[in-house]
């Protein structure tokens, strides 16, 4: 029995001792909230990042985009549109989003004809190819219970959900990897990765 528990104590203390750092996994591409989108025609590489909502005065979204030049763009629902446009090159774009609940939401939304309307898009297009993540997607939707308004947004968002859809919180981001193919036409190939873009 005593050696069963410091096996289990040992198993604890190196787990705990491993190095955190990316660990990427492929986005299903087949996963509904991933889109081909159209390329761009402007010869560039263009970050697009929009919301849409009817509880920012209930729930704000900060965002982080990393760009292809390093540089980090900070804001909130507020700032929504973001657009940001590169030089075509290879490399990768880092995009995290993070919700959070800033005042009590009353009954009163839930119940309204209007329903609920959230939800966040980031699209990277090239001259050849393009993606966009689409998180949330509610459109006057009804929800029968602040948990389930807070698992659709805040949740979805932060955690992702069961079926697939990654979140990206402050524990994770989205990277866009750009590359090139054979004939140089600009690709996009997108990973989940574990670290904190709001640091």
């Amino acid at each position: 029995m005593k050696k069963t528990i410091l096996f289990m104590l040992l198993g604890l203390f190196l787990a705990a001792c491993s190095p955190v750092g990316p660990d990427p996994k492929p986005v299903d591409s087949d996963i509904d909230f991933i889109e081909d989108s159209d390329p761009n025609t402007n010869e560039r590489i263009e970050v697009w990042l929009t919301g849409y909502s009817n509880l920012s005065d209930y729930i704000n979204v900060s965002y982080r985009i990393v760009g292809l030049d390093e540089v980090t763009e900070r804001g909130t629902f507020k700032n929504f549109p973001s657009f940001r446009s590169f030089e075509p090159k290879t490399g990768s774009i880092k995009l995290a989003v993070y919700a959070e609940q800033i005042q009590d939401i009353p009954q009163s939304v839930l119940d309204s004809p209007d329903g609920i309307t959230f939800g966040i898009t980031a699209s990277v297009t090239t001259p050849h190819y393009g993606k966009t993540v689409n998180w949330c997607r509610l459109q006057n939707s009804s929800v029968s219970s602040l948990d389930e308004l807070i698992s659709k947004t805040i949740d979805t968002l932060n955690s992702g959900t069961e079926d697939g859809i990654p979140g990206t919180g402050n524990t994770g981001y989205i990277q866009f990897n750009i590359t090139q193919d054979e004939a140089e036409h600009y690709l996009i190939d997108l990973v989940s990765c574990k670290g904190n873009l709001f640091e």
